[in-house]
């Protein structure tokens, strides 16, 4: 079997990066689940877990792809357990907020590793990985901006996401 083209240590970052992907969507998954039963929000769900939720999956997979045309095999970390609790929507989407910059910094990280072992391929593959995920980024800064605009006003938030619902059909 030929080597995989990427150095040993360099893919387990990328490993670790899949299971901050699948980190994602379980966050958003529980994140879900509150603001359908505790916040009796209806149609913010429907959006944000069709539309957003299921896109963290095929994020992971595009990195397992690049893994696997390097000849890399993937390692898919645990994800933890999600018992998190929110007073307001808006402290849910700050927390996916913290998420998300966590994650943008982590890749930032790789490439970083990535550029300093002269594997430009890697830094490329992410540097486009990192331009696409800004959308989902961008979604989120404006469900913040949002909810603190609507404050306790969940009901018409919950009423207007497709107004702010940037994310693309669902």
């Amino acid at each position: 079997m030929i080597k995989g083209l990427i150095d040993n240590g360099l893919n387990d970052e990328l490993n670790q990066l899949v299971g901050l992907a699948f980190l994602g969507n379980r966050i958003l998954d529980r994140d879900m689940s509150i603001l359908s039963v505790k916040f009796v929000m209806n149609n913010t769900p429907k959006y944000l877990h069709d539309g957003f939720a299921h896109l963290y999956p095929l994020l992971a997979d595009q990195i397992s792809e690049y893994q696997g045309s390097r000849n890399n095999l993937t390692e898919y970390p645990d994800t933890p357990e999600d018992k998190s609790d929110y007073n307001s929507p808006l402290e849910l989407f700050q927390k996916l907020y913290s998420y998300q910059i966590g994650y943008e910094n982590e890749i930032k990280k790789v490439i970083e590793d990535a550029d300093s072992i002269k594997d430009y391929t890697t830094v490329q593959f992410l540097k486009n990985y990192l331009l696409n995920i800004s959308k989902y980024t961008e979604q989120i800064i404006l469900l913040c901006d949002k909810a603190e605009a609507y404050g306790n006003n969940y009901m018409d938030f919950d009423r207007d996401i497709k107004k702010f619902y940037i994310m693309g059909a669902i």
